[in-house]
Formats: C-alpha cells, sequence, structure tokens
C-alpha cells in the first residue's frame, strides 16, 4: 500500500483540493474569487496560482458544503466561526 502523506502538507494545489472537496477546479476558482471579494485572501505563488492550507479547505467546505445557506452566507458564518479564527 502506498504512503500518501499529501494531506499533511503546508499548501494544497487547486487540483488536490478540488478532489478532497469533490468539485472541479473551474468550481473551486469560482469560489475562491467569491471568497477573495469578501476579504478572504490566499496564499498565491510567484505565477499568481493559489495555494490551499487545510484551513483554506475546511473554510471552503464549511462555507457550501455543509449548509444550506447559499455560499456567501455560509462564507460569512464560517469565517465569524470561533474555530477558523
Amino acid at each position: 500500500m502506498a504512503n500518501n502523506t499529501n494531506y499533511i502538507k503546508d499548501r494544497h494545489t487547486a487540483k488536490y483540493t478540488a478532489k478532497v472537496l469533490k468539485i472541479q477546479v473551474s468550481t473551486l476558482r469560482k469560489y475562491s474569487a467569491v471568497l477573495e471579494k469578501s476579504g478572504y485572501t490566499f496564499t498565491k505563488s510567484n505565477q499568481n496560482h493559489r495555494s490551499y492550507s487545510i484551513h483554506d479547505i475546511l473554510v471552503l467546505y464549511s462555507s457550501h458544503f455543509a449548509s444550506s445557506w447559499s455560499f456567501q452566507e455560509g462564507f460569512l458564518k464560517a469565517v465569524s466561526n470561533p474555530f477558523f479564527t
């Protein structure tokens, strides 16, 4: 059995993050842009590519996938949760 330690890295690619969230990379980009317009920041490379931390993945998950709220309502609730700050 292969030892997959990708989950313990500090930063993850959009492809890996989308796979974890079970969405398309294009959907992840769209959600990330919505979060950025609301004031959330992601780490970006010199090539302006976003990388995602475990915290970012949890915010994305909580913003939409774990709720019946709209994505923006979920984001506001997720980032106001003390668990994510």
